[in-house]
């Protein structure tokens, strides 16, 4: 008895990496297969870019408030240093936080499921094509989300004598 015990603990231990590795692999397939990581790094990289004439500004104050006479070019160099560092870390640590999430969610044999329907040609056109559907379908949102912002305030100000 003790001895089918001991086996069956060592046919455990030693069939456990293997599903972990295969797991690994088919994760990172999926995420390959998706399309999904760059979209999401792309996105940091728009606001990091948007957000740098503020964070320049901020810094080159606190500079010259700490007493250091530092240039604004230099300070703009420092955040675009700071963006590079920020978008390769993320693009180094993502990949493996998604696949550590999909093991999470999905057992080996969903995660095989899926990557097998990931390969399929139509899903490939899919994934190829969605990045442009998102992109559009935000900057349609946006204006759709500014004109409802004008017509929600016109509402308002129009119903309230206030603002008569």
């Amino acid at each position: 008895m003790r001895l089918i015990f001991s086996v069956s603990v060592l046919l455990i231990l030693f069939t456990l990496p293997t599903f972990s590795d295969d797991a690994d692999n088919e994760a990172m397939k999926i995420i390959e297969l998706s399309n999904s990581v760059e979209p999401s790094i792309k996105l940091m990289s728009d606001l990091l870019d948007q957000l740098s004439p503020n964070i320049v500004a901020q810094l080159q104050q606190g500079f010259e408030q700490q007493g250091k006479d530092v240039s604004e070019t230099a300070v703009q160099e420092l955040v675009g240093n700071y963006k590079v560092g920020v978008i390769s870390e993320l693009r180094k640590q993502i990949i493996p936080l998604t696949a550590n999430e999909l093991k999470k969610q999905f057992s080996l044999e969903e995660l095989t499921q899926i990557r097998q329907l990931m390969e399929s040609p139509i899903f490939q056109t899919y994934a190829e094509r969605l990045p442009a559907v998102m992109q559009s379908a935000q900057q349609a949102s946006q204006v759709l989300g500014q004109q409802i912002g004008a017509q929600v305030m016109q509402d308002l100000i129009a119903a309230d004598p206030r603002f008569q």
